[in-house]
């Protein structure tokens, strides 16, 4: 046996209902505060089984909701949870207790029923800070070695760089490689930048292409591929003055011809003339960095 309860809507009319259980045959109806919580309940008469039934006006559940974290960063999970009630339903598509990542600041609100179907809410604002704009900077990107540079971030508050090195210090870069540092701002919020430092490497040894003479036979003329050594600035031409002993004779810029005849007979005792003697030659080269290769065969 079965009552039903209507629920005025506040203009003359009913929104919702729900049955309560009664005695048999329930005769007649009426409302009373019973239990002196300042709240009207109501009792039933009933005819057939001779008892009395009430239905206390229960309290709506006390909601309260909860976040794991309510100010994040953005791309940070985020789980709302809460209590106070048999089931929950969130708005904006969040499950109760499972997580999800809010894209911006919101509001979220929770509606409680408890277990004779009374409702109430409850709501819980997370805060959604964006990340830092996170630029890598070096005073140099390509360096000689032994060079030393100067690694910082700019758009945080601090910096923390990868390889053990400090913002702001400069440091000597052994090898090629790249650095990142990662920028927190006063939201603790952190972003990612990084930046290569490309190392040059010691210069090759050139080699010599051939050793030959001009069409009047009274110079040698030394010719090299200067396309093999990209970072070339110089070459260097020696010739051997006596027992191996090789002097500097000339010096070629990359930009010119590689090529160089030589023409010099008086810096040395030897004086390199192909009428006179066979002479041999080796070169070297300095690169962009100042440093020079070893001489070539």
């Amino acid at each position: 046996n079965y009552g039903q309860l209507l629920i005025g809507n506040g203009s003359g009319g009913f929104s919702s209902s729900f049955s309560f259980g009664v005695g048999s045959n329930a005769w007649s109806v009426c409302y009373a505060d019973f239990n002196t919580d300042s709240k009207p309940d109501l009792a039933t008469a009933n005819q057939a089984s001779s008892n009395i039934s009430i239905l206390l006006n229960s309290p709506p559940p006390n909601v309260i909701a909860y976040a794991t974290n309510t100010v994040v960063c953005i791309g940070t999970s985020v789980t709302l949870t809460s209590s106070g009630a048999f089931s929950y339903q969130w708005s904006g598509g969040v499950t109760n207790g499972v997580s999800f990542i809010p894209s911006s600041t919101n509001t979220y609100t929770v509606t409680g029923t408890d277990f004779n179907g009374c409702k109430n809410t409850d709501t819980m604002t997370i805060i959604v800070n964006p990340l830092p704009n996170i630029t890598a900077n070096s005073t140099a990107t390509i360096v000689c070695s032994g060079t030393s540079v100067i690694l910082t971030g700019s758009g945080a508050l601090t910096y923390t760089w990868t390889g053990g090195i400090t913002n702001g210090l400069a440091f000597t870069p052994s090898s090629t490689q790249t650095y990142s540092v990662t920028g927190t701002d006063s939201n603790a919020c952190k972003k990612t930048a990084s930046v290569i430092i490309s190392v040059n490497p010691a210069p090759p040894v050139p080699d010599i292409c051939m050793v030959t003479v001009d069409s009047l036979s009274l110079n040698n003329i030394i010719i090299w591929d200067k396309t093999l050594y990209a970072m070339t600035d110089t070459f260097l031409v020696y010739r051997d003055t006596a027992n191996n002993a090789y002097g500097l004779i000339g010096k070629v810029s990359h930009d010119s011809l590689s090529l160089f005849v030589d023409t010099v007979r008086t810096l040395y005792a030897a004086n390199g003339d192909p009428t006179a003697s066979s002479w041999r030659y080796k070169i070297a080269l300095v690169d962009s960095c100042g440093t020079t290769s070893t001489k070539s065969p």
